[in-house]
Parts: C-alpha cells; structure tokens; sequence
C-alpha cells in the first residue's frame, strides 16, 4: 500500500544557488547492463546510478536470468558465467522496454529468447517491430504465442540494416546483437545518441569492433568472443538539463558538475537564445539568471537536435519568459 502521509513541501519563491553533481545516465547504465550478458566474465561500471528504477528493473531481468550483480557506492559489477533461462518474466519485462534488448545476448547464448511483447502488443503496432525486423534480418526466426516474442536462432548473421526511423533502442539492439554475429553488419540511419556512443565505446573495450561514420552508418564487425571490461557511464545529460532549467528558472546560480558541454550543445544554444546565461568549466557548467528571458519556438528532434526529454523542464523555464 502506498504511505498516504508522503508528500513534497515545496517552499518556492527563492532563487536557487550552490552546486549539484549529475549522477550516471540511467539511459546508458541499462543498456551497458545489457551488453554485458555478452561474456561471462566480469564487467565493472562506475559512476553508476544506482536508485534509479529503470536501472533496478533492468537488474532484476539479469539476476533473473543468471546475472550476479553487486553495488558498491556508485559502482556496479555484474558476472553472467551462465545464462540459466531463456525466458523473461511477463512481471519483470513489461515494467519497461529493456527486454527486448536482451534478444540478441540471450539468442548468441542460447539460441533462444522468450520475451513478453510490451503490453500485448502484436507485431508492428507498436515501434517494437523495428527491433524484430531487424532481428529477422540478423537471422533470428520469430513467433508470437501467448503475448511473448518466441525467438529462435542458431546463430546470427551479419546483414544491411536500414531503419525508416534513427530509433535509440533499435539502435542499440542492432549492435548488441551484431557484435557476436558472423560477418559484418552495416546499420544505417541509425541513432547517434551519446549513449549510443557510451554503449559502442564499452563493447569496444570487451573486444568488439565498431565503426562510426558520419552519415548515421555503424558498421559492426563480427567477433568470435568478447571478454570483461571496466567502464565509466557517462553523466546524465537529462539531469544537467533539468537543474540549468530550474536555476534559470528561479533567477538563480547553480554550478552543475561533470555537466558535459559536447551532450548539451544544442540545449546549451537555446538556452542563449531565450537570454539565459552559462560558463563552460572543465568539470561543469554554471548556469546563472542575468536579465529577462525571450520567447522562442521550438521543435524537439532526434540528436543532435533538442532532445524530447528536455521538453518539459524547459516549459517551466520558459513560464518566466516575455512573449
């Protein structure tokens, strides 16, 4: 049951000033989770979220399927010497769309993945069938029996891929799933997230090799086997987002630390725009209130445009804008 006496009190009115540290991006940290279920040996990430619901869900999918996984401060190590089932809960897989990312180390393993279809959707109706198709391309035979993804594969094939859409997770499958594949896979009009970037960059180091050009085209290379790695994820560009908006918002002066300003160029261009002001540091950004703040239109895009989920802090920022 849910506590009925918690609550946030809000005491508004102040502007806000001082420092905050981005924890991990949760964005990253599940999906190199993930990528991990690659080897059975171990693999260390630091800089780590570690109360982060999507991150604890994506956890709990491992663990479920054989995963030994510790947290230590802000650092996780996760050793999957043996998958020991196929097959994904329906209660831990439909918490979020994580699973069907398991599709590709679980079929290099074992030859079969059972995952439940988000929300008992057919295949196709919802951006899903992007994962699928290309998986089928890769090789993999796919059913669809009692709201799961029956998938079945004896080994995976490198192939062309293009996707209509520069989808994250798509993205994502299509190299988790390729870097054990015989032969060679070129993805195009792919996503090139920065953790995107962070998931290629932890396979790199586990032995995979992964080519990035710059017309959306990965080209990945099959392996024969990857080993353990030890990885930093990356800081959490949405949280960064989130506190600039807020500071600026309250008139205030905040100091965002390992605020990265290569993740945030265009958020950082339209928060000048609109009259807001920052200060690029070597471990940060400042970000500090210094006159009215303009209207503006703006359209949110796939990176390197305006990122979807800075949308909403930055409709509060704009609450306090002339026009």
């Amino acid at each position: 049951m849910p506590d009925t006496d918690s609550k946030f009190l809000i005491n508004g009115g102040k502007p806000l000033h001082g420092k905050v540290k981005v924890s991990g991006a949760k964005n990253s940290a599940t999906k190199l989770l993930v990528a991990s279920l690659l080897t059975d040996k171990e693999c260390i990430f630091h800089n780590s979220p570690n109360k982060i619901s999507d991150l604890i869900v994506t956890k709990d999918i491992c663990e479920s399927i054989g995963s030994d996984i510790k947290f230590t401060e802000n650092t996780l190590t996760s050793v999957t010497g043996q998958i020991s089932s196929s097959h994904i809960r329906k209660d831990l897989g439909n918490k979020n769309r994580i699973a069907i990312l398991l599709a590709g180390p679980l079929l290099l393993r074992t030859g079969k993945a059972e995952i439940p279809v988000p929300g008992g959707c057919k295949i196709g109706t919802r951006p899903v069938n992007f994962h699928i198709d290309s998986l089928e391309k890769l090789g993999c035979h796919v059913t669809v029996k009692d709201d799961y993804y029956i998938l079945e594969a004896d080994s995976l094939k490198g192939n062309n891929i293009n996707l209509n859409y520069p989808s994250v997770g798509a993205t994502e499958n299509i190299i988790i799933a390729s870097t054990l594949s015989k032969g060679r896979t070129i993805l195009t009009n792919a996503a090139v997230e920065p953790e995107i970037i962070d998931l290629i960059k932890f396979l790199q180091k586990m032995g995979a090799i992964i080519e990035i050009s710059t017309d959306r085209k990965i080209t990945i290379e099959g392996v024969d086997k990857l080993h353990g790695a030890e990885h930093t994820v990356i800081p959490d560009r949405n949280q960064a987002a989130s506190f600039a908006c807020a500071g600026l918002a309250s008139k205030g002066d905040i100091f965002i630390e390992n605020a990265i300003q290569d993740d945030l160029i265009t958020f950082l261009n339209t928060v000048r725009r609109v009259g807001g002001k920052y200060e690029v540091k070597d471990n940060g950004i400042r970000f500090f209130y210094d006159g009215d703040f303009n209207s503006i239109a703006i359209e949110t895009n796939v990176h390197p445009g305006f990122m979807t989920d800075w949308q909403q802090p930055f409709v509060i920022l704009m609450t306090q804008a002339k026009g």
